[in-house]
């Protein structure tokens, strides 16, 4: 809504932002593997805001001339700060970004945000409002796409107007852009993604895209990203100093090993040398769903029962992988009730005890992510602080102290468990060392959670 006869001088700010390429990150160079969204401003920021769009403005007409114009409070005018910065590609028909910011020394509230653009004939091309609007001293972004029909300078103007369409405030050029016109570079590539194996997590599949010239090109970038289900870049490959005849086809394999069991999608784009221009950007070369390899399920890859000479149960293993300690055993039945991971019962009546005693699990991969689910069970001590003992996980403390009869509420005979994570060491082992601070350790049980092959 441009208000030529009336416009108010405010506090004015210029930003106007460096040119972006639709889609990708593409005018910073960009690196290998990534895990960035697209840093572009969503619609609108502001909460619960009701948001309306005029009609597209043609000729000479905006919105002054259908709604009614009164002058603007020139103390109230004074006290709003808007500023504007545009981003994103601003060429023709490519998304461009306007974000509007408004402040006030005065809280307004209930009124209406016009952040509208202005070619250089004065002529209104686009508007969008916000009703019902509560402003501050802290700015207030004002956020939307748009799609430019012509290309040349034009400025980003903001209004604020009461819920009846009085003007309080007006900023002509918050921001000064110009839109360019699309290259025939620009239009002058195709590309087509090709998924071949894979299909699981952790599986490696290669990705095959075909990129078509139809002109000469005499350096460019190739540029070859996977996103994920939530619009996260898992992937990127990119490969300079491309050279293309018109009509050729150049094909760039790409491996990819999932890490998750979701949609993705392969997204292209085709740059200058330098990566300043966009040539090419194709948001869905192909589409893929990865699912869950069953062999990398996390599970229990061995459960043994610490002290006992049989497993108890199919699942356990009679007792293994120790060094020192003694087994002791308990007749009387163990409460497994509100134990989460709680084992069989079976497991819970032996136990190892001793002043110094380790477990020494071998046959993991190197350098990988377990979990260690220890069972206990108090049949002995009936005092908080009367049995106490640390625990190692090679050579780093895990528990510290640890009391069997406290965490089970100060109850004998109640299933205790405790889950700790660590990593195994470069030759796949894991050593748990148990040391009595007050009294003896005692283990009733362990488990070993990971990804993998079950050991023997």
């Amino acid at each position: 809504m441009r208000h030529v006869a009336s416009k108010l001088t405010v506090a004015m700010t210029i930003m106007v932002a460096g040119v972006t390429a639709t889609g990708p990150l593409a005018v910073a160079q960009p690196f290998d593997t990534i895990a960035e969204t697209e840093p572009y401003p969503l619609d609108n920021t502001v909460v619960d805001a009701a948001i309306d769009t005029a009609p597209y403005m043609t000729g000479s007409a905006s919105l002054a001339d259908e709604q009614p114009f009164v002058a603007a409070d020139h103390d109230a005018a004074q006290s709003y700060t808007m500023t504007a910065k545009v981003s994103g590609a601003k060429k023709v028909t490519r998304t461009t970004y306007i974000s509007g910011y408004v402040a006030t020394e005065t809280p307004a509230r209930d009124v209406i945000v016009s952040v509208e653009i202005y070619d250089t004939n004065d002529t209104q091309v686009y508007q969008k409002y916000y009703t019902g609007q509560t402003l501050g001293r802290t700015a207030t972004e004002y956020s939307y796409e748009y799609l430019p029909q012509q290309e040349g300078d034009f400025t980003v103007d903001i209004g604020v107007y009461d819920k009846d369409w009085n003007l309080i405030a007006w900023q002509d050029a918050a921001a000064e852009f110009t839109i360019d016109p699309v290259t025939t570079a620009q239009e002058s590539y195709s590309a087509s993604t090709a998924v071949q194996g894979g299909g699981l997590t952790s599986q490696t599949m290669t990705l095959t895209t075909d990129v078509t010239a139809q002109r000469t090109t005499e350096d460019s970038v190739v540029d070859v990203e996977v996103y994920n289900a939530t619009g996260g870049r898992v992937l990127q490959k990119y490969f300079k100093q491309q050279a293309f005849a018109a009509g050729e086809t150049r094909s760039y394999d790409v491996a990819f090993t999932p890490t998750s069991a979701e949609d993705y999608v392969v997204k292209v784009g085709v740059f200058s040398g330098d990566w300043s221009e966009l040539y090419h950007w194709t948001d869905g070369t192909a589409r893929f769903t990865v699912e869950l390899n069953p062999i990398f399920t996390f599970r229990a890859l061995t459960s043994v029962n610490a002290g006992a000479n049989t497993g108890g149960d199919e699942a356990w293993h009679a007792d293994r992988y120790f060094v020192g300690g003694t087994s002791v055993t308990s007749s009387e039945p163990v409460n497994l009730e509100d134990s989460y991971g709680a084992a069989p019962a079976a497991v819970y009546s032996t136990s190892r005890q001793g002043e110094s005693f380790d477990y020494q699990i071998t046959g993991l991969d190197p350098d990988k992510y377990y979990v260690l689910r220890m069972h206990f069970n108090e049949s002995e001590v009936s005092a908080v602080g009367a049995r106490t003992f640390d625990v190692h996980v090679n050579n780093d403390l895990a528990l510290s102290a640890y009391d069997i009869f406290k965490e089970a509420g100060q109850k004998q005979h109640k299933a205790v468990v405790n889950e700790i994570g660590h990593v195994s060491d470069a030759e796949g082992n894991l050593t748990l060392t148990f040391t009595g601070v007050a009294g003896e350790a005692r283990l009733a049980g362990i488990e070993v959670l990971g990804y993998g092959e079950l050991l023997g």
